[in-house]
């Protein structure tokens, strides 16, 4: 009978409504599957190279294409190499939320340290020169802003000492950037000591003071003792410290 048929349709029509409905905009939109995974670490990896880059360009010298052969090279990479970095570090952030930073009290002075040098700048004499600086010393506040982007994404990039898995990607710890940083200051400490004892390395005729591959003295005293601080330090946390 018609009747019946209507009821059963009816009947069919409730059993399907009351079936559990799946809100697929509400879903997590951050669900982890091999695409997205090889897709984070291959963001999260050329981060992490570009960071560990960055701890190589002290060696940087071209005295045949710069003026100031031992400064401009150098600060230009490491400009290059942070402007890459954060255009990376952005999306990477957006598809890997446990990566996102969690501010430290270090990093809130160091923004109030920016402030500080822009209303320096903004009350000095020449806010043009206090910005962009010369390209003697690169020193102006655009080279810091570069330099505290560095610390930032470091900070992002690296986690613990040994390092840690988040979202599906092996994160380094911090004793991959201090070793890195060891070598490269290595490096830079065996030029030293070849223009102590060599003959017209960099401009160095052999003997008396030296300055490595940074061209000053005293930029060499400063980048030898901070480099001192972290070998104490990869010494004292390595389980085997002498190998």
């Amino acid at each position: 009978p018609l009747h019946e048929t209507r009821d059963f349709y009816h009947t069919k029509k409730l059993a399907i409504c009351q079936q559990p409905c799946y809100d697929f905009d509400s879903m997590d939109s951050t669900i982890e599957t091999p695409s997205t995974s090889l897709r984070n670490g291959i963001l999260y990896y050329l981060a992490v190279w570009l960071c560990l880059g960055a701890l190589f360009t002290p060696l940087l010298v071209m005295p045949d294409w710069f003026i100031f052969p031992f400064i401009v090279p150098k600060v230009v990479a490491l400009r290059i190499l942070m402007v890459i970095g954060v255009s990376l570090i952005v999306p990477l952030l957006y598809c890997m939320p446990g990566l996102r930073l969690k501010m430290r009290s270090v990093h809130y002075v160091v923004l109030v340290y920016v402030v500080v040098i822009f209303l320096s700048g903004i009350f000095g004499q020449d806010f043009y020169r206090s910005f962009w600086s010369t390209h003697e010393r690169m020193l102006g506040i655009f080279s810091v802003l570069h330099y505290i982007a560095y610390l930032f994404l470091t900070s992002i990039l690296f986690r613990g000492w040994e390092g840690k898995k988040i979202d599906g990607v092996s994160i380094y710890g911090w004793r991959v950037w201090v070793r890195t940083a060891v070598i490269g200051a290595s490096i830079v400490a065996a030029v030293g000591v070849a223009q102590r004892f060599g003959t017209n390395i960099l401009y160095v005729e052999g003997g008396g003071r030296v300055f490595g591959t940074l061209g000053n003295f005293i930029y060499l005293g400063n980048y030898m003792a901070t480099s001192l601080w972290l070998i104490a330090l990869l010494f004292l946390k390595e389980k085997n410290p002498i190998s």
